[in-house]
């Protein structure tokens, strides 16, 4: 794995780790507001919203790093060998179709967004907007790299057993 890419691993980690350590807050700050001292913060709904937002979208790639996603393997443990490779990568492709879809679906809804603000904290909303396609194309580039490994692991293997 290249140091750039490891990099951005990084950074997506940080940025969902503070995304929920900041919700969480948030919310315990607002609670304590709410039932305390009978005032609610007016911005920190949205703010939260807009957090949980963020956590999702920049977990995303992490999921896909860690093969954490949710999966129907009744198939996959009928298969071995040659025939599990081959699901394996056909559902691979239909990933990286859906994710190349949503990431350009995405960028669509950034520029329909580009006029809107946000009602409390005046945010332009193309930023909240803009997780969706990074989120997304940031997974893209995990899977393919993923699917990478698993083709030269796949092909080393063979060549192995052949020799």
């Amino acid at each position: 794995m290249s140091k750039v890419w490891k990099t951005i691993q990084k950074v997506t980690y940080a940025i969902s780790g503070f995304s929920m350590f900041a919700v969480i807050i948030l919310i315990f700050i607002n609670s304590l507001c709410r039932y305390i001292f009978k005032y609610s913060i007016p911005w920190c709904e949205e703010m939260t919203r807009f957090m949980f937002i963020a956590t999702i979208f920049f977990t995303l790639n992490i999921m896909v790093a860690n093969k954490a996603a949710l999966r129907v393997d009744i198939l996959d443990n009928l298969l071995h060998g040659t025939a599990k490779f081959i699901l394996e990568r056909i559902i691979a492709l239909l990933t990286l179709a859906a994710l190349a879809v949503f990431t350009l679906s995405g960028i669509s809804l950034v520029q329909a967004g580009s006029l809107s603000v946000s009602p409390s904290l005046r945010i332009p909303m193309y930023y909240v907007y803009a997780l969706l396609p990074l989120g997304y194309f940031l997974a893209l580039i995990e899977t393919i790299r993923q699917e990478v490994l698993a083709i030269k692991e796949f092909c080393a293997k063979r060549k192995e057993e052949n020799a």
